[in-house]
């Protein structure tokens, strides 16, 4: 079974936080989420922002939004074979938040 975890790999004002796919051993892509948060307002126990106010409660729920989306994603990619990589985790995220089309998710399909 697939899980989501995020991480702030960063100490500094402005950390990039990170979406780690979990998919067995040694199958574990990582990616930036282009989101941002100040390293003393993340919770490194629960791997989501501490619920100290308003702008890290919405940040919160966009993550976890992101996690269902991701994970929903990855059932459909296992159901058709599709090889789930950084690549592929990357767009999923990119799509999510409407920095990609989804029809140009067909670009990155490579006949071998």
């Amino acid at each position: 079974m697939a899980t989501v975890k995020f991480q702030v790999l960063s100490g500094s004002t402005n950390s990039s936080i990170y979406l780690r796919l979990s998919l067995g051993r040694g199958k574990t892509p990582r990616c930036k989420t282009g989101l941002f948060i100040n390293s003393s307002d993340w919770s490194s126990v629960k791997g989501l922002p501490k619920q100290s106010s308003a702008a890290n409660k919405n940040l919160s729920l966009d993550l976890n939004n992101l996690e269902i989306h991701i994970l929903k994603e990855v059932n459909r990619a296992n159901s058709v074979g599709t090889d789930i990589d950084k690549q592929w985790l990357e767009t999923r995220v990119n799509v999510y938040f409407k920095r990609e089309n989804e029809s140009k998710i067909g670009d990155y399909i490579v006949d071998v």
